[in-house]
């Protein structure tokens, strides 16, 4: 076609008057119709096999076809015209940028290496003719029109015109793209809006709503949540990974693991709240030029922030929700939930004079592990424990955690008989204390424990609060009766409780009223010269009379009142050697300090502050500290005696040989003195043992240049017994009786002490 003719002029002129005008008069939702309807018309009007438009992504990257109209007989292709890289043809970009047509009357007319030939040759194509399609950014696209059976000279004026159609429809399609925009955002603060204050029950269900919502209305393949993000996913995919802890990736299907026969483009999000990675969104299409959208990208961003954001909540209420009712460390119920089947089973409608029965133990010596090998090694032994309680009580039978190292077993169904629950609970209980009476593997380490047991039977009259109190007091009569035993309620333990309460009562008074009275110990050299003493406590109960130190002092440390005590220990102390010092008597006063007053946060300040108020001379002060403190915090004693040792207070290890490790610590820790045990001091010298440690002691302290105090000696074998050992110093009734401040004042002067 060389020229146009008036007649073809004319109908040419009617189709594009045609085509302009169904575009002006279309909604957004009959754009799609507009477009195939004016392909038709114009592939038919240039008696055209294919017409046809490709849309560009946004960096011109890749082109899809995306609209097709094909004439009677031809195949259609649009399906197989996705993805194509558009890197080989810069040239033809360059014009489409520039806004020019690309008319070829006759492709083999193209020189037969190029690109362009080598694209178009094998489709058939014979003439075409390549239309920009503007926008706003740049370039959104080409609308073409292919000839297959012989040349076509394109006129200029054809071209200008079907440039004018080109503008209509580039126009129609940034409306439909905005409307898909504008409809893209609607979805999205949709979602969102289901997403807020969602409950914990309705989020897998509204995941999956958004999801296929998204899937929807974006025409995706598939679209999925993998998680959690496995490591072998991150090791297999290492430099996949890397990129999506950075953005989201554009790759393939097969890359991200979505079961799909054909591997088709697919974007990569990584579900991710904070430092916390939970998986990948993986969304797939059969184009890659919609991933390229940056909206689309932080539209699914946006998608995976929210489920990240859900599934994390989700996650923290339900172990909210698990921890409320469960312990964290072992698994096992806590006492809430044992608290709730308790009073159910309490609540079943039963004849039967039992309705379950409780075991409550206690762990015994718990705190040597935790004392000796740490913290961990104590979890290991709770866990331990949990998993042979499971398996030594019935299957529905309920093990709990309600404390430290306390555990229960509710044995919870109904009893036939008052013998049958005797047997069934005595056997229950039998098993439980056999099997944590063996040995436990703790990182290395064999510990042998055992547990108390206190068993009570739950009628329906009682409360779960009652049963739990009256179980607890069998348990410690049980630790009372050596450990390692069973014991079943008995109503006057809880007289025993009563009476505990009320020795905290009255200890708590004492203190602030300042009831106690320090009495004090002299010691002696081998000549019966005093040369020192020891300050022992004494209670003056306002209704019980003087009560010596082991009648509170254990239930002090027990209760965390022990400090109270120490202090008006101290402060009495401190005030007497301020007044021995004024009368010329030099000699220093040991105090008690216990592991629980040791280690509290205040007590080296209390140190200085006492010492200052008083006037006393820290020289004159000594420090008898146990291993039990030690054990208990090593690092914080060191650290305290450090400090102490830097004023001039002297430190004594009481109880020596009695504790766990004591050899080290003498090593590690400023230690003067070593007080030898009462307990050796009284039987060495009818008990051979006995004997062969003192004189031990007596050596070990000579190598490492410390002093030696044998207390307890109250005879004058033991005297000579311990002379013969090298012993120069002494402390017991032998040589002088605990006395208050007055009557140790009288006791030296009598004895003319220096």
């Amino acid at each position: 076609m060389q020229a146009i003719n008036d007649q073809s002029r004319l109908a040419f002129y009617q189709m594009v008057a045609k085509v302009s005008a169904r575009f002006v008069a279309s909604k957004v939702d009959d754009i799609d119709s507009s477009i195939n309807q004016a392909l038709a018309d114009i592939g038919a009007f240039f008696h055209a096999d294919r017409s046809y438009i490709f849309e560009f992504s946004e960096h011109l990257k890749f082109a899809d076809n995306t609209y097709e109209w094909c004439a009677p007989g031809v195949s259609a292709e649009i399906d197989n015209l996705k993805d194509l890289p558009m890197d080989m043809y810069k040239d033809w970009i360059g014009d489409w940028q520039a806004g020019r047509s690309i008319p070829i009357s006759d492709v083999q007319s193209l020189d037969p290496n190029s690109p362009e030939r080598a694209l178009l040759e094998p489709q058939g194509m014979r003439a075409l003719l390549m239309v920009p399609l503007p926008s706003d950014e740049g370039l959104q696209g080409i609308f073409g029109i292919d000839l297959m059976q012989h040349p076509y000279d394109w006129q200029e004026e054809q071209v200008t015109l079907l440039q004018v159609i080109g503008e209509i429809v580039s126009s129609a399609l940034q409306r439909k793209r905005a409307d898909q925009s504008f409809r893209l955002r609607q979805l999205i603060s949709r979602i969102a809006v289901e997403f807020i204050n969602l409950p914990t029950q309705k989020v897998d269900a509204t995941v999956r709503k958004a999801l296929s919502q998204i899937r929807a209305f974006l025409g995706l393949r598939d679209i999925s949540i993998k998680r959690p993000l496995a490591q072998t996913f991150q090791n297999e995919h290492r430099n996949l990974f890397k990129q999506l802890q950075k953005q989201p990736v554009l790759t393939t299907s097969f890359q991200l693991g979505v079961p799909l026969k054909k591997d088709l483009p697919a974007l990569g999000v990584l579900l991710r709240h904070g430092d916390t990675e939970l998986g990948v969104l993986r969304a797939v299409h059969n184009s890659r030029r919609i991933f390229e959208q940056n909206e689309i990208i932080e539209s699914l961003q946006l998608i995976t922030d929210l489920i990240a954001g859900t599934l994390v909540r989700k996650a923290t209420e339900q172990k909210v929700e698990h921890l409320a009712y469960f312990d964290e460390l072992t698994d096992l119920p806590n006492r809430r939930l044992l608290t709730n089947r308790l009073e159910h089973a309490l609540s079943v409608a039963s004849s039967q004079a039992h309705t379950c029965a409780l075991l409550y133990l206690d762990l015994d010596h718990f705190k040597r592990i935790n004392d000796s090998l740490g913290r961990d090694a104590g979890d290991l032994l709770l866990q331990y424990t949990s998993k042979r309680l499971l398996a030594a009580v019935g299957e529905g039978d309920t093990v709990a955690r309600v404390g430290g190292d306390q555990f229960v077993v509710l044995m919870e169904s109904p009893f036939e008989s008052e013998e049958q629950a005797v047997l069934k609970v005595q056997d229950c209980g039998e098993r439980v204390r056999s099997e944590l009476a063996r040995p436990f593997r703790l990182d290395g380490h064999t510990f042998h424990g055992s547990a108390s047991v206190g068993i009570v039977y739950g009628k329906h009259h009682e409360t779960p609060a009652s049963l739990l109190k009256q179980a607890e007091l069998a348990m410690y009569r049980a630790k009372a009766q050596g450990r390692n035993t069973i014991q079943y309620y008995d109503p006057a333990m809880q007289q025993e409780a009563v009476e505990r309460a009320q020795l905290y009562a009255d200890l708590r008074t004492a203190i602030a009223e300042e009831q106690f009275e320090v009495y004090y110990q002299a010691q002696s050299d081998a000549s019966e010269r005093i040369i020192g003493a020891e300050a022992l406590v004494r209670w003056n109960h306002p209704t019980r009379g003087l009560l010596a130190p082991g009648r509170f002092i254990e239930f002090a440390e027990e209760t965390g009142l022990i400090g109270g005590i120490g202090r008006l220990v101290l402060k009495s102390t401190c005030h007497l050697l301020k007044h021995l010092d004024d009368a010329g008597y030099s000699i220093p006063i040991a105090v008690n300090i216990s592991a629980e007053h040791i280690l509290q946060p205040e007590f080296l300040q209390d140190i200085h502050d006492i010492l200052q108020a008083t006037g006393a001379k820290p020289e004159r002060l000594k420090f008898e500290i146990t291993e039990s403190a030690m054990i208990r915090d090593t690092h914080t004693v060191v650290e305290h005696m450090l400090e102490l040792q830097k004023l001039g207070i002297r430190f004594s290890l009481d109880d020596f040989g009695t504790g766990y490790s004591s050899l080290s610590y003498l090593k590690a820790l400023p230690i003067h003195e070593i007080k030898l045990d009462l307990r050796f001091v009284q039987d060495m010298v009818i008990n051979k043992d006995d004997a062969a440690i003192a004189d031990l002691v007596f050596n070990l302290a000579k190598a490492m240049k410390l002093e030696v105090i044998a207390e307890g000696v109250a005879q004058e074998t033991q005297k000579d017994f311990l002379l013969k050992l090298g012993c120069n110093r002494f402390q017991g009734f032998l040589f002088c009786h605990p006395l208050p401040v007055a009557e140790f004042w009288q006791f030296l002067e009598s004895t003319h002490a220096e």
